[in-house]
């Protein structure tokens, strides 16, 4: 089963799931447009998955924001298994060109849910821990983001592919788990301990 999920976010099956959506975003009516994906976005850790994919959505009509829904999967090698829902938001304030090239938005604060299910994340047993014990969900986690993308023109990247832009992030998060934990002991523990990084590609159609 590992290895399923492990095929199932290769980069060869991100490819095909490329293909797949494409026919459809050129195919959008007015009826449906709001339903059909602007985008498909592939992500490498950052704390929802050692591999995650899903679809993208461009939000406000300048385009300054960016709603998206992945499946993530943690292998057992990396501490799994374990499948973890997304969705997130982020918003790009300040925009840079870079000629006939692309886009810099170089500070994108965002905030994202996460959410994994399975019977290791089930409530915590009323029997064994007083109530308010653990004040958390096991499931779900709240976080913020830090992002910086580069945003390139698909006319220059890939000539005819109808891909209007490729876009390349990097990101900073941490959840209010690692936030409250960080706080209690800011005497012992590093700020840096509580930051996680991840990386994605987000294609535009």
């Amino acid at each position: 089963m590992e290895n399923y999920y492990i095929k199932l976010l290769s980069f060869k099956n991100i490819a095909i799931l490329l293909l797949a959506v494409l026919p459809l975003a050129k195919a959008k009516s007015q009826g449906v447009r709001f339903l059909v994906p602007d985008g498909v976005v592939a992500h490498y850790g950052g704390s929802i998955g050692f591999g995650s994919a899903g679809i993208s959505y461009d939000l406000f009509k300048n385009q300054r924001g960016n709603l998206d829904f992945t499946f993530g999967y943690v292998p057992e090698s990396k501490g799994g298994p374990l499948r973890i829902l997304t969705g997130k938001f982020s918003y790009k304030p300040v925009k840079i060109g870079l000629k006939d090239i692309g886009t810099l938005y170089p500070v994108n604060p965002g905030t994202f849910i996460s959410y994994t299910p399975g019977e290791q994340f089930e409530k915590w047993s009323k029997t064994q821990y007083p109530k308010g014990y653990y004040w958390w969900s096991k499931s779900t986690r709240i976080h913020l983001s830090l992002s910086t993308e580069a945003k390139f023109n698909g006319e220059k990247v890939l000539h005819k592919a109808g891909i209007k832009a490729i876009g390349v992030y990097s990101e900073l998060n941490t959840n209010d788990l690692y936030a409250v934990s960080w706080f209690k002991n800011k005497d012992s523990m590093s700020f840096l301990e509580i930051v996680r990084v991840g990386y994605g590609v987000r294609v535009y159609f």
